[in-house]
Parts: structure tokens; sequence; C-alpha cells
């Protein structure tokens, strides 16, 4: 838990530098993005770090093209 606690503090102070400029240039959609971006990144290695196993892109990737390549061929 305090791993999680001290990931989410490092990703929380690496945000407070890169957003300050953009929120002073009134960024909007690059706000919105950045802040998307790492809540997922903050997720994924808070789970990763919790010991959770993450999927494979490769496997989805060939989920996704099997039947395309069907249709195809």
């Amino acid at each position: 838990m305090l791993k999680t606690v001290g990931l989410i503090f490092a990703f929380a102070v690496i945000s407070f530098f890169h957003l300050r400029p953009l929120v002073h240039e009134r960024r909007l959609r690059e706000i919105v993005i950045f802040s998307i971006c790492m809540l997922v990144i903050t997720a994924l290695s808070a789970y990763k770090l919790n010991g959770g196993a993450l999927p494979n892109p490769l496997e989805l990737i060939a989920f996704l093209m099997k039947p395309i390549s069907k249709i195809l061929i």
C-alpha cells in the first residue's frame, strides 16, 4: 500500500510540473489529454506494482485481425 501511495505522489508531482505551463497558457485540450494519459498510466502502474499481470497488447491485435484475415483470404 505504501508503494502505491508513493507512486501516486510521484505521478502527482510530475503532473504538477507539466500541467502548470498548460494551465497558464489555457490549453484545455492538452490538459485533458495529458490528464487522461496520466490517469491510465498511474492505474496500470499501480496494478502492476501490486502484483497484477498486464495483458499482452499483441494478443488483442491478433484477436482483432483474425476475422479480418479470414475475410481477405
